[in-house]
């Protein structure tokens, strides 16, 4: 479970965004980067949501089989059903939470029969992450999961060095300016080139 850390761990967006959906009711979307904690934020809420109520019935939906397995070591031996989507749209019974995860992965169609089995649903998810074409589109999201996104920006699984690369070649990634990134700098950035594929890979093992 070295990917979970603890609830004090949080940083404040992450920690309000926790506190919000377990006191709330209806629809939350959480949206934001790979590496800003979005499934953290997801697992955490579900936790505390667990232990403020016991007999509620809650559920948590992934798209893969890996990442059901990931979220069942977060959770630990908390007593909540983990689905994947297709298993969970392929069911009947109706849940009090749903937390979803990847939602910018999942077609509408599916979305409408998570809502239709789930009083409230937590949505969580990055639209630039999406894998598939034909999936609801970023400007529709707010209409189709019937709110507006809460976003975290500060990405956990990115060093300095690495994005002050990336922002020189990709000056749009600026957008991620003030956004924290991770302290421990330990990541080493190397540029290889090669005349051939297997040439390539010699100098990509050597580095």
């Amino acid at each position: 479970m070295h990917w979970m850390i603890s609830l004090d761990d949080l940083d404040t967006t992450q920690e309000a965004i926790v506190d919000e959906v377990v006191v709330g009711t209806g629809s939350h979307w959480i949206e934001g980067y790979a590496g800003t904690g979005k499934t953290i934020v997801l697992t955490h809420a579900v936790k505390k949501l667990r232990a403020k109520n016991k007999s509620a019935k809650i559920c948590f939906v992934t798209y893969t089989h890996a990442l059901k397995d990931l979220v069942a070591s977060g959770l630990g031996n908390d007593s909540i059903d983990i689905f994947t989507v297709d298993s969970f749209v392929g069911q009947a019974e109706k849940y009090d939470w749903a937390f979803v995860d990847e939602v910018q992965d999942i077609t509408e169609e599916k979305i409408r029969k998570i809502q239709k089995l789930a009083r409230h649903t937590i949505w969580a998810g990055d639209p630039a992450q999406s894998l598939y074409h034909q999936r609801v589109q970023q400007r529709d999201l707010p209409a189709v999961l019937g709110t507006k996104s809460k976003k975290l920006k500060n990405i956990y699984r990115l060093s300095e060095k690495t994005y002050e690369i990336a922002s020189t070649i990709y000056p749009w990634a600026r957008v991620m300016r003030g956004a924290r990134v991770s302290v421990l700098d330990d990541v080493d950035v190397h540029l290889i080139a090669a005349g051939s594929q297997a040439k390539h890979s010699v100098l990509n093992n050597a580095a």
